[in-house]
């Protein structure tokens, strides 16, 4: 038998609706920050919550819309970042002032939000790869 004709075991069951959902599935991770002086916990973001911030970074619609690469990494930051709590840390509001701090430390928290939740290079690649070639604003 090859392992493509393989069954699985008798006794694994499938889940059901009610043992998903009821599946505590949340997860934080330390994430230590010496160029800020400490540390901050970095959470597993729902799918509703990937959505939004996904669709968040289209701007315009049809053939004018385009990526907004702008604090992309603070936005992400601002998204996953949080204390022991899973309470963000970060509110909307300040992303701005969270994207003009050190690109390394930025770097650090968005590398573990992504593996936390993830998200591949690749799939950060799909969301902004289809709007590299595109017309910059310079040209025509």
């Amino acid at each position: 038998m090859t392992q493509t004709d393989e069954q699985p075991p008798a006794d694994e069951q499938c889940l059901s609706e009610d043992q998903i959902l009821a599946c505590d599935d949340h997860r934080i991770e330390r994430v230590d920050v010496p160029e800020w002086g400490g540390h901050l916990y970095v959470r597993i973001v729902s799918g509703a919550e990937l959505d939004a911030f996904q669709q968040g970074c289209q701007k315009g619609r049809g053939p004018n819309q385009r990526i907004n690469m702008l604090n992309f990494r603070a936005r992400f930051v601002q998204l996953v970042a949080c204390d022991k709590d899973e309470k963000p840390l970060f509110s909307k509001g300040r992303v701005d002032a969270l994207g003009r701090k050190s690109a390394r430390a930025l770097d650090r928290v968005f590398t573990i939000g992504q593996n936390l939740n993830g998200i591949t290079d690749e799939e950060f690649e799909d969301m902004v790869g289809n709007f590299r070639g595109g017309p910059t604003g310079g040209s025509g």
